[in-house]
């Protein structure tokens, strides 16, 4: 039973799911600040704008989606999502900026999540 459930919910969310318009990144230097675009294709309904960072950093650094006052410090053992809302209104600038962080890996991806129409 369980089973049957767990099928149409995979499948939504394999299907809400727009591939290829993410970028990724690992960071092992931290000396440069990284700042890059999605530009959201015709055709689809978006819903959200997604940072997934893992990994560890000895101290802190930012991440934000275009905006280099709002954003999210983290620091240490990371392994978070944020997802804010979008709906298409434009490009999606992200930035990862080290701050004061120095040493770690860091896997930092960044994606716009929808569907077709």
């Amino acid at each position: 039973m369980k089973l049957l459930l767990l099928i149409p919910i995979c499948c939504f969310f394999i299907g809400c799911k727009q591939e290829g318009d993410g970028k990724k990144y690992t960071i092992t230097k931290f000396d440069k600040i990284i700042c890059d675009t999605i530009k959201p294709k015709k055709g689809f309904n978006y819903a959200a704008k997604m940072i997934r960072v893992k990994g560890y950093v000895d101290d802190s650094i930012f991440v934000s989606f275009g905006n280099k006052y709002e954003g999210y410090y983290l620091s240490k053992e990371i392994d978070t999502i944020f997802n804010p809302d979008y709906y298409g209104e434009g490009d999606v600038i992200f930035i990862f900026n080290p701050y004061k962080g120095k040493e770690g890996k860091l896997e930092v991806e960044f994606d716009l999540i929808g569907s077709n129409k």
